[in-house]
Parts: C-alpha cells; sequence; structure tokens
C-alpha cells in the first residue's frame, strides 16, 4: 500500500461521540484536513509567558491557538441541538463553547490526524 498525502478536500466527519455514529440522525462536521505545514502555523504562534506579578508562574496562549484552530477548520456543523431550547447550533464558535470537551477534542483530533480516519469515521 503506498502513502499518500494529506487530502485538501474538505470531508465530512461523523464523531464517535455518545454513541453518535449509530444514531438515525448524526452529528456531523464537515472539516478542512491540514497539512503538517498548516499545523505548523498554529503551533507556532503559542506562546508561553510568565505571569505579571509572579514568580515561577506560567501561562500560554494554546487554548485561543487551539480555538482559532477549530474556528478555521470546521466549516459546518449538522445536528447539534441546544440542550435548553433543542435549537440547532450552526455556528462554529458557538459550536465550540457548548460542545462536551471530548467531542471537540475528537474532532480537533481527525483535523489534525485526517490520514488515519477510517472509513466509518466518514459519512459517505
Amino acid at each position: 500500500m503506498s502513502i499518500k498525502s494529506v487530502s485538501k478536500n474538505d470531508i465530512t466527519f461523523t464523531p464517535a461521540y455518545a454513541g453518535n455514529r449509530e444514531d438515525t440522525k448524526p452529528l456531523t462536521v464537515i472539516i478542512h484536513s491540514l497539512s503538517r505545514a498548516e499545523a505548523d502555523k498554529y503551533a507556532k504562534r503559542t506562546r508561553y509567558f510568565q505571569r505579571p506579578g509572579s514568580k515561577g508562574e506560567w501561562d500560554s496562549n494554546a487554548l485561543e491557538i487551539q480555538k482559532k484552530q477549530f474556528c478555521d477548520n470546521v466549516t459546518k456543523v449538522s445536528n447539534f441541538l441546544d440542550s435548553e431550547t433543542g435549537e440547532e447550533i450552526t455556528d462554529i464558535e458557538h459550536f465550540y463553547e457548548e460542545a462536551p470537551h471530548p467531542l471537540i477534542e475528537e474532532i480537533i483530533e481527525a483535523i489534525v490526524d485526517i490520514s488515519t480516519l477510517k472509513d466509518a469515521e466518514i459519512k459517505n
């Protein structure tokens, strides 16, 4: 089997989180896969700095960069409902803020390492 470069096309990804793939109307996201060079651009934006007025305590903007990477590379979300109103949330930033942490982490992993996704994970 030959190894291929990362696809430049967007794909529809169906996360496995909470049995989502077995649902009759699963949550799906359209994601743009990252090449190594694109992933490196986000990594280079990450900064570590000492907190003002405190010795030895460090902070970073890593979470801000992760959110930017997510919002830049998830182009559409479908079938994600607000728990209180039942309305569909389609705004990517709102989805990022409201979705369970493990779901967001699964999508980020898929964006970064699209080459490892199996056919069952990608909606045909």
